[in-house]
């Protein structure tokens, strides 16, 4: 941290430094103060690799390199939303030119179909990988594109970025930013239970089935379902702390939104799969704004003939592309479906479990393979299941079961811990125990299951995240005690934890956790009385 942000004193010096993509620029530091360009070096992330999917074909490919993004096999901020732009080392592989050329040009875009420049980032040979380090400025939505002329797999990894400060390099010393750093670091802790609370909407009727993101402007957006109407609300917060919000319904007329789950998609508007339970159809909204109160295109991803949607949860993919996981109640299977084009318009479904009983309380993420891995519950031999697909679409799968037999699930919730390994957290249905499963490979074929709460009915509606230090943080609602609490695990594999009891608030029935864009945890949630409530 100290070696982040220096200034030096020294006035009128010239300083050589290197910047991101091998390029070597020269900094006056007579030049004291104003706004410009600061570079920011990270420890280089992989954002995009194609060789798990297909190649890139005489085509652009939209890359959101800024934000909450899934990279790594985990989702995780790589570049600030407020960078102007960032340092990549593009590969190109597989490489097969197109006539007598084969060429990769990276610029700064808002969709796929903007044009590209007349010039190109790297030239390639067929059968010849080849790589190249440079700068790309990002779009006001946090993309930039790739465009391959010929075809290739292509390989993405961010090395940095710059960002607009204004700054003065006269005062502050090396010594003087370690003690603002130092100070800064002792402020109060998680651990310190330093927390603020909201109830945000006006009705007793809402938050249900609540999902809770940070959209692109790093706020928190819940989107939850209003039983007494049948209608999707989203509550838009204006401020990280949630201090103020508006709230908008979204979708009416039908009983929409009973299952939801909400991400950021491709096009960095907040995206939203939902079950339309009057026509028994899975359906796929993306919003066009970021709160998502002015328009939006609304289209049925699967349905026809089978009642379909139910215990919904999706993803986005490294390839910007979402992927979603959810209950075919007319054929008990479990199903997926991966959209082939940003705004899904085009789409592949499978069915990735049909033996017995399969498929509800479904929860998908993406794995560090960058193929999705899913928990389910398993009815006909009632226990916790996980399905690791094979590919991006989920043609084909390994399914295992997880932990104790005959027991009911209820709700689970699926990430990639930082050791690249799949972690689930659920409850029993019976008797609202709170569980804990750590996979001991990718495909979850050996496991460590841990029972976190089992006193009463002390686990009810869990959602698990990966705090910024590593450690699982598990949210749920505890009902004999009549509380939201947060179990932080003590090691990434969660055999134990610390439980912080947060607010008092009776019969908690679903709560959901995110790291927000401050670093810090956030959760939404539902009590008995009704209303969605927010914790910071």
């Amino acid at each position: 941290l100290h070696s982040l942000r220096t200034r030096w004193a020294a006035i009128g010096a010239a300083c050589a430094v290197t910047l991101g993509g091998g390029t070597l620029g020269i900094v006056q530091a007579t030049i004291s103060s104003g706004e410009r360009a600061a570079y920011v070096p990270i420890s280089p992330v992989r954002v995009l690799d194609t060789r798990s999917s297909t190649k890139v074909v005489n085509d652009t490919l939209r890359l959101v390199v800024e934000g909450t993004i899934s990279a790594g096999g985990t989702t995780q901020q790589v570049v600030p939303t407020d960078a102007s732009a960032v340092a990549i080392n593009i590969t190109a592989t597989g490489n097969q030119k197109n006539g007598d050329y084969g060429f990769v040009t990276a610029f700064p875009c808002t969709s796929e179909d903007d044009a590209v420049p007349n010039a190109s980032s790297l030239n390639f040979e067929t059968g010849v990988d080849i790589a190249n380090a440079l700068n790309v400025t990002t779009s006001s939505n946090g993309s930039i594109c790739l465009y391959v002329y010929g075809s290739a797999h292509l390989i993405v990894d961010v090395a940095g970025y710059y960002t607009d400060h204004n700054h003065d390099d006269r005062y502050f010393t090396q010594a003087q930013t370690n003690l603002l750093v130092d100070t800064a670091m002792a402020a109060p802790t998680f651990g310190r239970q330093i927390w603020t609370k909201r109830l945000l909407p006006p009705t007793s009727t809402s938050g249900y089935s609540q999902s809770l993101i940070m959209s692109e402007d790093g706020y928190p957006l819940i989107t939850h379902y209003e039983s007494s109407t049948g209608n999707v609300v989203t509550t838009k917060c204006d401020d990280a702390l949630c201090s103020s919000s508006a709230t908008w319904e979204i979708l009416s007329a039908a009983d929409k939104g009973s299952y939801l789950s909400t991400t950021l998609g491709g096009l960095g508007k907040p995206t939203i799969a939902y079950y339309d339970a009057t026509n028994g159809d899975l359906k796929w909204l993306v919003c066009t704004d970021s709160g998502c109160n002015t328009s939006s295109t609304d289209s049925t991803i699967d349905g026809a003939g089978s009642d379909v949607g139910q215990y919904v949860s999706l993803s986005i993919s490294a390839t910007d592309f979402g992927v979603m996981s959810y209950y075919d109640a007319t054929n008990f299977d479990l199903k997926v479906t991966r959209c082939t084009k940003a705004n899904c318009s085009t789409l592949s479904t499978n069915i990735v479990d049909s033996v017995g009983a399969v498929g509800k309380y479904s929860s998908l993420t993406i794995g560090s393979d960058g193929f999705p891995v899913i928990s389910y519950f398993d009815q006909t031999n009632e226990t916790l299941k996980v399905a690791h697909c094979n590919d991006a679409a989920c043609s084909t799968s390994s399914r295992v079961a997880v932990g104790p037999t005959g027991i009911d699930v209820g709700k689970t919730s699926i990430a990639i811990g930082v050791d690249g390994l799949p972690i689930i957290a659920y409850n029993t249905l019976d008797s609202q125990d709170l569980l804990v499963a750590h996979c001991g490979d990718a495909s979850c074929s050996n496991s460590v299951v841990t029972t976190l709460k089992s006193a009463g009915n002390t686990g009810s509606g869990p959602s698990l995240t990966i705090g910024l230090d590593g450690l699982p943080l598990i949210s749920y609602g505890d009902i004999t005690n009549s509380t939201l609490a947060i179990d932080q695990c003590v090691v990434i594999s969660c055999t134990s934890a610390t439980t912080f009891q947060i607010f008092a608030s009776p019969g908690i029935t679903d709560t959901s956790i995110v790291i927000g864009s401050d670093g810090l945890p956030a959760i939404s949630y539902q009590g008995s009385l009704g209303g969605i409530l927010f914790a910071h």
